[in-house]
């Protein structure tokens, strides 16, 4: 992941590059892009909830966020109903690996519209 010093120099560069563009080119970019491009803002609202991986489901992780929702399950059953430790300790264990992803929320959503852009301007001057 970019640090956040680049990833503000990449949207600087991406601007600039918008701005060159006419506005049904910047159109075009803009539908590309929109369905990748997701508020920061709106994913950390959702990270509050990082338990039912709710921000997973945000960015497109379908995969990722479905195995967030199985462990929680897995482990509620687990404990309540067969009194286990072990189900909630493995929970657990998959939640301390969303420590860097709520430490770096905002880059990692700004990296990705980043990247979402890119790959938008990318399109646009293959279809020429």
């Amino acid at each position: 992941m970019l640090t956040l010093e680049q990833i503000e120099d990449e949207e600087a560069k991406i601007e600039v590059m918008l701005g060159e563009l006419s506005e049904a080119q910047r159109s075009y970019v803009e539908t590309l892009a929109s369905d990748e491009v997701r508020d920061p803002a709106e994913f950390k609202r959702r990270l509050r909830g990082f338990f039912f991986g709710w921000h997973h489901f945000y960015l497109n992780n379908w995969i990722r966020g479905a195995v967030s929702v199985a462990l929680l399950i897995y482990a509620l059953a687990g404990a309540l109903i067969m009194n286990l430790a072990f189900p909630a300790a493995i929970l657990l264990a998959y939640w301390a690996l969303e420590i860097p992803t709520m430490l770096n929320a905002e880059r990692k959503v700004r990296d990705r519209n980043a990247t979402a852009y890119r790959s938008a301007i990318g399109q646009l001057k293959r279809r020429r």
